[in-house]
Protein backbone atom coordinates (compact mmCIF):
# COMPACT_ATOMS: atom_id res chain seq x y z
CA UNK A 1 0.00 0.00 0.00
CA UNK A 2 1.00 3.62 -0.46
CA UNK A 3 0.57 6.26 2.23
CA UNK A 4 1.30 9.93 2.85
CA UNK A 5 4.71 9.42 4.46
CA UNK A 6 5.94 7.65 1.31
CA UNK A 7 4.43 10.39 -0.85
CA UNK A 8 6.28 13.04 1.17
CA UNK A 9 9.55 11.20 0.65
CA UNK A 10 8.82 10.82 -3.05
CA UNK A 11 8.31 14.58 -3.36
CA UNK A 12 11.95 15.16 -2.49
CA UNK A 13 13.18 12.28 -4.64
CA UNK A 14 11.33 13.23 -7.81
CA UNK A 15 12.12 16.92 -7.41
CA UNK A 16 15.82 16.01 -7.47
CA UNK A 17 15.18 13.97 -10.62
CA UNK A 18 13.67 16.96 -12.40
CA UNK A 19 9.94 16.93 -11.69
CA UNK A 20 8.15 20.06 -10.59
CA UNK A 21 6.32 19.41 -7.31
CA UNK A 22 2.94 21.12 -6.96
CA UNK A 23 0.31 21.07 -4.24
CA UNK A 24 -3.04 21.29 -6.04
CA UNK A 25 -4.82 21.90 -2.73
CA UNK A 26 -5.36 20.55 0.76
CA UNK A 27 -7.29 17.54 1.97
CA UNK A 28 -10.00 17.86 4.58
CA UNK A 29 -7.42 17.25 7.31
CA UNK A 30 -4.90 19.66 5.80
CA UNK A 31 -2.56 17.34 3.92
CA UNK A 32 -1.17 18.51 0.59
CA UNK A 33 -2.53 16.81 -2.50
CA UNK A 34 0.79 16.49 -4.27
CA UNK A 35 1.17 16.54 -8.03
CA UNK A 36 4.34 15.96 -10.07
CA UNK A 37 4.72 17.87 -13.33
CA UNK A 38 6.95 16.88 -16.24
CA UNK A 39 6.91 19.80 -18.67
CA UNK A 40 6.31 19.56 -22.37
CA UNK A 41 4.17 21.42 -24.89
CA UNK A 42 0.59 22.45 -24.21
CA UNK A 43 -2.01 19.72 -24.15
CA UNK A 44 -1.62 18.13 -20.76
CA UNK A 45 -2.35 14.56 -19.68
CA UNK A 46 -3.25 13.83 -16.04
CA UNK A 47 -2.81 10.48 -14.29
CA UNK A 48 -4.43 10.13 -10.87
CA UNK A 49 -4.56 7.37 -8.29
CA UNK A 50 -5.71 6.78 -4.74
CA UNK A 51 -9.03 8.63 -4.89
CA UNK A 52 -10.48 5.57 -3.13
CA UNK A 53 -8.60 4.99 0.09
CA UNK A 54 -8.47 1.20 0.01
CA UNK A 55 -7.14 1.41 -3.56
CA UNK A 56 -4.12 3.60 -2.77
CA UNK A 57 -1.83 0.83 -4.04
CA UNK A 58 -2.76 2.20 -7.49
CA UNK A 59 -0.28 5.00 -6.78
CA UNK A 60 2.57 2.67 -7.78
CA UNK A 61 1.38 2.71 -11.39
CA UNK A 62 1.33 6.52 -11.46
CA UNK A 63 4.79 6.63 -9.85
CA UNK A 64 6.17 4.33 -12.55
CA UNK A 65 4.60 6.50 -15.25
CA UNK A 66 6.27 9.53 -13.69
CA UNK A 67 9.64 7.79 -13.70
CA UNK A 68 9.18 6.87 -17.36
CA UNK A 69 8.28 10.47 -18.23
CA UNK A 70 11.34 11.80 -16.40
CA UNK A 71 13.57 9.36 -18.25
CA UNK A 72 12.10 9.95 -21.70
CA UNK A 73 10.78 13.54 -21.54
CA UNK A 74 7.28 13.67 -23.03
CA UNK A 75 6.30 15.89 -25.93
CA UNK A 76 3.28 17.13 -23.97
CA UNK A 77 3.11 18.11 -20.31
CA UNK A 78 2.19 15.24 -18.02
CA UNK A 79 0.87 15.51 -14.47
CA UNK A 80 0.92 12.70 -11.93
CA UNK A 81 -1.18 12.74 -8.74
CA UNK A 82 -0.47 9.52 -6.82
CA UNK A 83 -2.73 10.10 -3.82
CA UNK A 84 -5.87 12.18 -4.34
CA UNK A 85 -7.28 11.02 -0.99
CA UNK A 86 -4.41 11.09 1.55
CA UNK A 87 -6.70 11.27 4.61
CA UNK A 88 -8.61 8.16 3.58
CA UNK A 89 -5.36 6.32 2.98
CA UNK A 90 -4.37 7.03 6.58
CA UNK A 91 -7.60 5.37 7.74
CA UNK A 92 -6.66 2.27 5.76
CA UNK A 93 -3.15 2.40 7.23
CA UNK A 94 -4.64 2.39 10.73
CA UNK A 95 -6.86 -0.53 9.80
CA UNK A 96 -3.91 -2.54 8.58
CA UNK A 97 -2.05 -1.78 11.81
CA UNK A 98 -4.92 -2.75 14.10
CA UNK A 99 -6.56 -5.45 12.01
CA UNK A 100 -9.80 -3.46 11.73
CA UNK A 101 -11.32 -4.82 8.54
CA UNK A 102 -13.85 -1.98 8.20
CA UNK A 103 -10.99 0.55 8.07
CA UNK A 104 -8.99 -1.63 5.68
CA UNK A 105 -11.94 -1.48 3.26
CA UNK A 106 -12.55 2.27 3.67
CA UNK A 107 -12.99 4.06 0.31
CA UNK A 108 -14.08 7.53 1.41
CA UNK A 109 -12.21 10.56 2.74
CA UNK A 110 -11.98 11.39 6.45
CA UNK A 111 -15.45 12.96 6.37
CA UNK A 112 -16.99 9.73 5.05
CA UNK A 113 -17.58 11.10 1.53
CA UNK A 114 -16.71 8.90 -1.44
CA UNK A 115 -14.77 11.41 -3.52
CA UNK A 116 -15.42 9.57 -6.77
CA UNK A 117 -19.16 10.23 -6.52
CA UNK A 118 -18.75 13.87 -5.43
CA UNK A 119 -18.24 15.46 -8.86
CA UNK A 120 -20.89 17.44 -10.73
CA UNK A 121 -21.85 14.86 -13.35
CA UNK A 122 -25.29 13.31 -12.84
CA UNK A 123 -24.48 13.64 -9.16
CA UNK A 124 -26.50 11.44 -6.82
CA UNK A 125 -28.24 9.45 -9.57
CA UNK A 126 -26.25 6.21 -9.39
CA UNK A 127 -28.14 3.18 -8.14
CA UNK A 128 -25.39 2.47 -5.58
CA UNK A 129 -25.13 6.08 -4.33
CA UNK A 130 -26.00 6.61 -0.68
CA UNK A 131 -26.92 9.77 1.22
CA UNK A 132 -25.34 9.33 4.63
CA UNK A 133 -21.66 9.33 5.49
CA UNK A 134 -19.69 6.11 5.75
CA UNK A 135 -16.91 4.09 4.23
CA UNK A 136 -18.19 4.09 0.64
CA UNK A 137 -20.69 5.47 -1.87
CA UNK A 138 -21.80 8.59 0.07
CA UNK A 139 -22.19 11.40 -2.45
CA UNK A 140 -21.76 14.27 0.01
CA UNK A 141 -24.16 17.13 0.68
CA UNK A 142 -23.73 18.55 -2.82
CA UNK A 143 -21.36 18.26 -5.80
CA UNK A 144 -17.86 19.34 -4.82
CA UNK A 145 -18.69 19.46 -1.13
CA UNK A 146 -15.18 18.13 -0.43
CA UNK A 147 -11.88 19.98 -0.61
CA UNK A 148 -10.22 17.09 -2.45
CA UNK A 149 -12.75 16.89 -5.30
CA UNK A 150 -12.80 20.68 -5.66
CA UNK A 151 -9.02 20.81 -5.81
CA UNK A 152 -8.80 18.13 -8.49
CA UNK A 153 -11.52 19.72 -10.60
CA UNK A 154 -9.99 23.20 -10.41
CA UNK A 155 -6.54 21.91 -11.24
CA UNK A 156 -7.86 19.91 -14.20
CA UNK A 157 -9.39 23.08 -15.63
CA UNK A 158 -6.47 25.35 -14.83
CA UNK A 159 -3.79 23.12 -16.34
CA UNK A 160 -5.69 22.75 -19.60
CA UNK A 161 -5.97 18.97 -19.44
CA UNK A 162 -6.78 17.27 -22.71
CA UNK A 163 -6.97 13.67 -21.44
CA UNK A 164 -7.14 12.01 -18.01
CA UNK A 165 -6.42 8.56 -16.61
CA UNK A 166 -7.81 7.52 -13.21
CA UNK A 167 -6.39 4.40 -11.57
CA UNK A 168 -8.43 2.16 -9.28
CA UNK A 169 -8.55 -1.49 -8.23
CA UNK A 170 -9.61 -4.13 -9.13
CA UNK A 171 -10.70 -6.21 -12.11
CA UNK A 172 -8.37 -5.40 -15.03
CA UNK A 173 -11.09 -3.56 -16.89
CA UNK A 174 -11.66 0.05 -17.88
CA UNK A 175 -14.45 2.56 -18.45
CA UNK A 176 -14.68 5.53 -20.79
CA UNK A 177 -18.32 6.03 -21.78
CA UNK A 178 -20.54 8.56 -19.99
CA UNK A 179 -23.38 9.30 -22.42
CA UNK A 180 -21.24 11.41 -24.76
CA UNK A 181 -22.48 11.87 -28.31
CA UNK A 182 -20.44 14.65 -29.92
CA UNK A 183 -17.10 13.06 -29.06
CA UNK A 184 -18.15 9.43 -29.09
CA UNK A 185 -16.05 8.46 -32.11
CA UNK A 186 -12.94 10.19 -30.78
CA UNK A 187 -13.23 8.64 -27.34
CA UNK A 188 -14.06 5.16 -28.64
CA UNK A 189 -10.96 5.26 -30.84
CA UNK A 190 -8.76 6.00 -27.84
CA UNK A 191 -10.54 3.32 -25.82
CA UNK A 192 -9.81 0.78 -28.55
CA UNK A 193 -6.14 1.73 -28.39
CA UNK A 194 -6.09 1.28 -24.61
CA UNK A 195 -7.80 -2.09 -24.93
CA UNK A 196 -5.17 -3.26 -27.41
CA UNK A 197 -2.31 -1.87 -25.32
CA UNK A 198 -3.32 -3.22 -21.93
CA UNK A 199 -5.40 -6.27 -22.88
CA UNK A 200 -7.93 -5.13 -20.26
CA UNK A 201 -11.60 -5.52 -21.09
CA UNK A 202 -13.71 -2.46 -21.66
CA UNK A 203 -16.84 -2.40 -19.51
CA UNK A 204 -19.68 -0.20 -20.72
CA UNK A 205 -22.43 1.05 -18.44
CA UNK A 206 -25.63 2.36 -20.02
CA UNK A 207 -28.98 3.49 -18.71
CA UNK A 208 -29.35 3.31 -14.92
CA UNK A 209 -25.66 3.24 -14.10
CA UNK A 210 -24.59 1.95 -10.70
CA UNK A 211 -22.49 5.02 -10.00
CA UNK A 212 -22.34 8.63 -11.14
CA UNK A 213 -20.53 11.79 -10.14
CA UNK A 214 -17.07 10.38 -10.79
CA UNK A 215 -14.01 12.32 -11.90
CA UNK A 216 -14.02 10.56 -15.27
CA UNK A 217 -17.74 11.29 -15.65
CA UNK A 218 -17.20 14.99 -14.95
CA UNK A 219 -14.26 15.27 -17.37
CA UNK A 220 -16.37 13.70 -20.13
CA UNK A 221 -19.58 15.62 -19.42
CA UNK A 222 -18.36 19.06 -18.39
CA UNK A 223 -14.94 19.42 -20.05
CA UNK A 224 -15.63 17.30 -23.16
CA UNK A 225 -12.24 15.62 -22.91
CA UNK A 226 -11.51 11.89 -23.14
CA UNK A 227 -11.21 10.36 -19.70
CA UNK A 228 -10.64 6.79 -18.58
CA UNK A 229 -11.08 4.86 -15.34
CA UNK A 230 -8.68 1.91 -15.27
CA UNK A 231 -9.07 -0.92 -12.76
CA UNK A 232 -5.85 -2.71 -11.81
CA UNK A 233 -5.23 -6.23 -10.57
CA UNK A 234 -7.49 -8.94 -9.26
CA UNK A 235 -8.22 -10.21 -5.80
CA UNK A 236 -9.59 -9.18 -2.47
CA UNK A 237 -9.34 -5.59 -1.24
CA UNK A 238 -7.02 -4.12 -0.19
CA UNK A 239 -4.49 -5.31 -2.76
CA UNK A 240 -0.76 -4.95 -2.22
CA UNK A 241 1.97 -4.00 -4.65
CA UNK A 242 2.65 -7.59 -5.65
CA UNK A 243 -0.95 -7.96 -6.81
CA UNK A 244 -0.48 -5.24 -9.43
CA UNK A 245 3.12 -5.93 -10.49
CA UNK A 246 2.04 -6.88 -14.01
CA UNK A 247 -0.22 -3.84 -14.21
CA UNK A 248 2.65 -1.53 -13.28
CA UNK A 249 4.62 -2.80 -16.25
CA UNK A 250 1.65 -2.69 -18.65
CA UNK A 251 0.70 0.89 -17.78
CA UNK A 252 4.18 2.41 -17.53
CA UNK A 253 4.20 3.99 -21.00
CA UNK A 254 0.47 4.62 -21.42
CA UNK A 255 0.42 8.42 -20.92
CA UNK A 256 3.26 8.82 -23.41
CA UNK A 257 1.59 6.48 -25.89
CA UNK A 258 -1.59 8.53 -25.65
CA UNK A 259 0.15 11.79 -26.55
CA UNK A 260 -0.74 11.23 -30.20
CA UNK A 261 -4.39 11.76 -29.26
CA UNK A 262 -3.81 15.09 -27.48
Amino acid sequence: MYFYDELSADADKYFKLGANVISIGKSGEGRDIICFEVKGRDGAIISTAGIHARECVSAYVVKRQLEYALAHRPSHTQYFIPLVNPDGAEIVKEGLRTGDRSKQLWKANAAGVDLNVNFDANWGTGSQNVFSSGGENYVGTKPFSERESRALAEFTKQCGAKLTLSYHTAGREFYWYFFQTEHYRRDSEIAAFIERSLKYRYKRIDGDCSSAGGYKDWCVQKLNIPSFTIELGNGRHPLDRGDIAEDIELNEKLPSRLEKYV
